[in-house]
């Protein structure tokens, strides 16, 4: 083992383990394939930094050793995907003629660790900023999502008929919405079809909101079932009318309808991100054309903003549950939401006259509102710095187990490790471990005050 292969892997959150499973992967990759790991090329050493730092994707690894080889030869290491190349790569790998749902199924989760493998790789190696990973994030769930609608919808009409119209749409919100998803995000939805009047022509009686539910309850499920391959993305639901107890899918009108009768603030806030990724691309620019009266209003009176800062307040005693537990990166006070917030609140209230600050993307809208002079230049790149680093402290804790975790460890081990994965790397791992926490208290304490000094 040469010097560097060495190490790479010292550097990991655990050492012990990144070289034993290093170690079994060597074999199992000359068992599968007959000949030895090369490990000259670059990115054969950008790969190894997955052991000891991520527990799912070195399973993958050592379940397909094969799959080394791709990231080996990938080009987009250096350089990115985009949606294009993700659609036409699964329209390759699956072909339209499929018909079994557990070999289609098998595939597209098979693919996505692959790219998932792809992307950690060169993240933990540093060849990709923290955005560049966020949107091949969202770009592969879209791409995934749109291929499994097809063929759901293939499947559908076979079984119930066809629509007509048949516009059917799925609308992305939250950090898929905003390009901005995570390694073990939910990709939130809404399912929203053209009209209650379609009718379906087909062997058995059944109304068009019937029909667009039954295909909703199908997406849903192929997506966020688990298998022995694993799973594609949880999803969640609860941003749509009415929550848990609305129904699965509406009609454009019915939308409308609902936004403009009983739309609250926070629903308001959540359809900043509102964009629609998956089926019928005219359907979904219509729904973004008939909210956009609702969430940017020209006049916008302070009480609206203190409605938010009230849901924030609930948000901030939510957490206090987990104190016990550690800091939660997302809901904590100078946490992710806090800028997420500070963000929205000021969309919402210039948003209505300044077109150029309805972005989705948090990053995005800061620039916008900084451009505008309506925050300090200095005060947008600090914010951005902090956003970025506790972002990216949200990927790391997610990508040992692919878990929905945001809970800073308590021990000073674990800290340690983290502190590694986070690229840390100072000799003694207790300083590196001081060092991350000096820069995580920095950040944090600066996006509490901003947060504060916007109601002031």
């Amino acid at each position: 083992m040469d010097a560097q292969v060495r190490q790479i892997l010292e550097w990991s959150a655990m050492p012990e383990k990144a070289k034993e499973d290093f170690s079994h992967f060597l074999q199992r990759y000359r068992e599968e394939t007959r000949h030895d790991f090369d490990l000259e090329p670059v990115n054969a050493k950008r790969l190894l930094t997955v052991f000891g730092n991520s527990n799912f994707l070195s399973q993958f690894l050592l379940s397909h050793p094969e799959e080394a080889d791709r990231v080996v030869e990938s080009p987009c290491i250096e350089t990115d995907k985009d949606l294009e190349d993700f659609q036409e790569e699964l329209g390759a790998l699956l072909p339209s003629k499929e018909k079994d749902p557990q070999v289609f199924a098998t595939r597209i989760r098979r693919y996505k660790y692959q790219e998932f493998l792809r992307m950690t790789a060169k993240d933990l190696s540093q060849a990709a900023g923290l955005e560049s990973i966020m949107g091949e994030l969202s770009d592969l769930a879209a791409a995934i999502l749109q291929a499994n609608l097809q063929f759901l919808r293939t499947t559908m009409e076979k079984e119930w008929g066809t629509p007509f119209p048949s516009g059917f749409t799925v609308i992305a919100m939250g950090k898929l919405g905003g390009r901005e998803l995570n390694y073990s995000s939910d990709v939130d939805l809404q399912y929203l079809y053209a009209s209650d009047s379609a009718k379906v022509s087909g062997a058995k009686e059944i109304s068009a909101h019937e029909y667009f539910v039954k295909l909703s309850e199908r997406l849903t499920s192929f997506v966020s079932d688990r298998t022995g391959d694993g799973f594609l993305y949880r999803v969640d639901l609860n941003l749509r009318p009415e929550g848990r107890s609305g129904t699965l899918a509406n009609s454009l009108s019915a939308l409308e309808l609902y936004y403009e009768s009983f739309g609250e603030e926070w629903e308001r806030q959540a359809l900043i991100k509102a964009k629609p990724v998956a089926g019928d691309e005219d359907l979904g620019s219509d729904f973004q054309k008939r909210i956009r009266p609702f969430v940017w209003r020209k006049n916008l009176d302070i009480a609206t903003l203190e409605k938010i800062k009230e849901m924030k307040r609930k948000v901030h005693d939510s957490a206090k549950k987990t104190k016990a537990m550690g800091f939660h990166v997302k809901l904590d006070e100078g946490g992710i939401r806090d800028v997420e917030y500070f963000v929205q609140m000021l969309q919402l209230l210039y948003g209505g006259t300044h077109k150029e600050l309805r972005s989705p993307s948090t990053l995005g809208a800061l620039a916008a509102l900084a451009k505008r002079n309506l925050i300090p230049a200095r005060e947008a790149s600090q914010l951005r710095e902090a956003y970025l680093f506790l972002r990216r402290l949200e990927h790391r804790l997610q990508l040992v187990n692919e878990a929905q975790t945001h809970l800073m460890p308590a021990e000073s081990e674990e800290q340690r490790g983290l502190a590694r994965r986070m690229g840390y790397y100072e000799d003694d791992p207790e300083e590196a471990r001081e060092r991350f926490l000096d820069d995580f208290t920095r950040y944090t304490t600066l996006v509490k005050n901003t947060f504060k000094n916007l109601f002031e």
